[in-house]
């Protein structure tokens, strides 16, 4: 297995993992913040990294972004990791830590001490992954929304 820093031979297979991550986002808008990474635009992605087997396929990826906040930290601002993918037929055999490890290695070298990360509450196999990558919980968190009928402001 090799983990490194994705190239931009890498753009559609990262694209596709993307969405296997995010299907319900846009095709279009992940394959565009896959180009403006690569452009050095990105608003989100500050390091990206993908893992491929022995043949050469991708089985993973890992996206970093900066977060001014996160819970349990320290510093500000904050690497966190945004996305975290290992396909299924790839899973149990280190390929995740892995990208975390390629992740901390970003981290360290650009001065950081922390890494963050956060998971849906149901999402077992991605809390168990976190747990096994040494991330350690700080925090659980239920999010509420209403909307709001009306003739108010929008802001």
């Amino acid at each position: 297995m090799i983990t490194r820093a994705v190239e931009e031979t890498d753009a559609q297979a990262w694209t596709r993992m993307r969405h296997l991550l995010w299907p319900d986002e846009d095709r279009a808008e992940l394959a565009s913040d896959v180009a403006s990474y690569f452009a050095g635009t990105s608003k989100f992605i500050v390091a990206a990294f993908i893992a491929l087997d022995d043949s050469g396929v991708l089985v993973g990826f890992l996206e970093l972004g900066l977060r001014p906040y996160a819970e349990g930290c320290i510093a500000s601002p904050v690497p966190h990791v945004e996305g975290w993918l290992v396909l299924e037929q790839a899973r149990g055999r280190g390929v995740g830590r892995s990208l975390i490890s390629a992740a901390e290695g970003w981290a360290t070298a650009h001065g950081y001490r922390e890494l963050t990360s956060d998971g849906l509450l149901g999402n077992e196999l991605g809390y168990r992954a976190h747990i096994g990558a040494g991330f350690v919980e700080v925090e659980r968190l239920i999010a509420f929304h209403k909307t709001l009928h009306g003739d108010g402001p929008v802001n």
